[in-house]
């Protein structure tokens, strides 16, 4: 019986170990067709992801090194005889682990004069043999890799890529489980971003593990930014605060309030939620209430006032428009006689004034 050398054990830990450290999806298909040569040699590699519910030209795609992804009339040719490939067939009644080979199934002779014999030396030239491991995944796509080349595989290269199709297969779904949360944090961060917040997560520990762009373009602007991964000093001393009151370490004993950090034109608002894990601090930025007869003591009309206001609190001319039920024309003359009054030539100087008035302004 064939055994792995040492020499070959080596290759398998060494192939593992950076296989199981990608986390892209472009990465991984990368390494994992450029270092199946070293595992077995071959001229070409291939790697696919299969529907076999979906009709030949739609199941799925497959890469092929050097090719790169595989051309459409041969990803059609090779699906329609996906159905009656030998490998599939038995790993279908089977549900074996092995590397299976074509050789297992054929003989030289007849091998020639099948339609993927045609197919393989169309694209990659005179072959004789072709190994392949599959895996369904529970979602019902079939995973395969596999090499072809122009002598028969051996019993070691069988062994070869029998060792290393669990982790093909977990690295796979890794790649695949960490795209899918990287785009939920996205949606969550953009999510946030758009409503004006920002959110920073943070461990038991109060270790800052995520910090949304607004959060740390604000902790920078008011609070001298992160030191490293720890919180700045102000935050950290209210969160040390509320913890030392929780009853338990995800319970707290009352609500906890929020902290609230003048800075200029508003203040930065922060509320805590409880993770499994740690903590969310969810930002929010609160900015200066403006009372439109604070900003009648300008040189401008009621209706000037009412622009003005909204456009200190960052409106578009079309938000302002639909907000006072006129038109964007409308808005677009006042605003050219509240820069002419108030002599600046930008809506950011024009808002300037107003939050420098109401800020001036006795509270009522």
């Amino acid at each position: 019986m064939e055994r792995l050398k040492e020499r070959d054990l080596r290759q398998l830990l060494e192939f593992s170990h950076g296989l199981l450290a990608l986390r892209d999806a472009k990465a991984f298909r990368e390494y994992l067709l450029q270092n199946l040569r070293a595992i077995a040699s071959n001229e070409f590699s291939s790697y696919g992801e299969i529907d076999p519910t979906r009709p030949p030209g739609e199941m799925g795609q497959t890469w092929v090194e050097p090719i790169g992804l595989n051309p459409p009339e041969y990803t059609e040719w090779s699906q329609k005889l996906f159905p009656e490939e030998p490998t599939w067939l038995h790993f279908q009644k089977a549900r074996t682990s092995t590397a299976l080979t074509h050789s297992d199934f054929y003989s030289e002779r007849q091998y020639r004069d099948t339609e993927h014999y045609a197919l393989y030396n169309e694209m990659c030239g005179p072959i004789r043999d072709m190994i392949v491991a599959l895996r369904v995944h529970q979602s019902g796509l079939l995973l395969n890799f596999g090499a072809v080349r122009g002598k028969r595989y051996s019993d070691r290269d069988r062994l070869m890529f029998a060792a290393i199709a669990p982790h093909v297969f977990q690295a796979s779904l890794n790649v695949k489980a960490f795209s899918d949360l990287s785009g939920e944090i996205h949606q969550l961060h953009n999510a946030i971003e758009t409503l004006g917040r920002a959110a920073v997560v943070v461990s038991a520990d109060r270790r800052v593990s995520y910090s949304s762009p607004g959060a740390a373009a604000w902790m920078e602007e008011y609070f001298g930014g992160f030191h490293g991964d720890a919180l700045p000093e102000r935050i950290d001393s209210w969160l040390r605060g509320l913890l030392a009151r929780a009853m338990t370490v995800d319970d707290f004993a009352a609500p906890a309030d929020p902290l609230r950090v003048p800075v200029p034109s508003g203040a930065i608002i922060i509320r805590l939620a409880s993770l499994p894990n740690g903590w969310l601090l969810l930002l929010e930025r609160e900015g200066l209430q403006l009372d439109v007869h604070t900003l009648r003591s300008l040189p401008i009309t009621k209706r000037e006032a009412e622009v003005l206001s909204y456009i200190a609190m960052g409106k578009t001319n079309p938000e302002i428009a639909i907000i006072l039920g006129i038109s964007r024309l409308t808005v677009k003359k006042h605003l050219e006689h509240i820069f002419q009054s108030l002599n600046v030539e930008t809506r950011t100087a024009a808002a300037v004034v107003a939050l420098e008035v109401a800020s001036s302004a006795p509270n009522r």
